[in-house]
């Protein structure tokens, strides 16, 4: 009789543990499964509406064309700044944010900045100026002095600007080259007869010879005025005469010669 009961007892136990052990897999199959709809269903619908996107690569392209690639996708696209670019071409993409290929939800907004024309400059007008204040001015437009070209002019003075090439007024690329025209006087016709009073006799035959003029000397004995300065000159200063004609100066010389 007691075998009988143990028996009973036993079969008990063992039925409680297949109970237990059915009950723990169903459990463990209902947190897996619950746990694979939460991850592949639920997290993407609440995260991602439905699926991670790949933000496409739009630089380099116009910007109408990465527009419609970006709104295509599934983004949206907005422009949030234009500057000057010398390598990217007018209207094209210079850069995006997000960067391309990362993960985003659908209609996660693409950032760009789109490439404007190269920056201008315009050449200022340095007409009549002294051909070292016209380069200060030009380099300070953003361009370059290229070279220096001198020509005779029978209105601007020499060492004058006449003008430039390309000319004043007209639009550059930002940090273009310039070339400066020097008037070196008439070369015909008028000139005005230089201030020579004062000048060393050297100094006033280079000054002459520049201006096409011919110097005619006569020394004399001043004691107030050191040998070889110009005392006076027959012809006022700023006075217009023909290139060609000659000056006369009086010039100081030492009480020994």
């Amino acid at each position: 009789m007691s075998d009988i009961i143990r028996t009973t007892e036993m079969a008990k136990g063992n039925r409680k543990l297949l109970y237990y052990a059915i009950y723990t897999a169903i459990l463990f199959v209902g947190i897996l499964g619950g746990f694979i709809i939460f991850d592949r269903v639920l997290m993407p619908a609440f995260t991602h509406g439905g699926g991670t996107l790949t933000i496409p690569d739009i630089t380099g392209i116009p910007s109408g064309d990465a527009e419609q690639i970006a709104k295509k996708g599934g983004f949206d696209y907005q422009v949030i700044r234009e500057e000057h670019n010398d390598s990217v071409p007018e209207g094209y993409i210079i850069s995006q944010r997000p960067t391309p290929s990362s993960p985003a939800k659908k209609g996660r907004r693409i950032s760009v900045v789109v490439s404007l024309s190269e920056a201008l400059a315009i050449v200022p007008d340095v007409a009549g100026q002294h051909y070292r204040a016209a380069m200060l001015e030009i380099e300070k437009a953003g361009l370059q002095v290229r070279d220096t070209v001198f020509e005779h002019s029978d209105s601007v003075d020499r060492e004058m600007t006449i003008g430039t090439s390309p000319e004043i007024g007209e639009e550059l690329i930002l940090g273009s080259s310039v070339d400066i025209i020097i008037s070196m006087g008439a070369e015909r016709g008028l000139v005005k007869v230089p201030n020579f009073m004062g000048q060393t006799l050297d100094d006033a035959k280079s000054l002459a010879q520049s201006e096409g003029l011919i110097l005619i000397i006569q020394y004399r004995k001043i004691p107030s005025v050191p040998e070889k300065t110009v005392y006076r000159q027959g012809t006022d200063p700023g006075t217009l005469v023909e290139r060609g004609n000659s000056i006369y100066v009086v010039v100081a010389r030492s009480e020994e010669e």
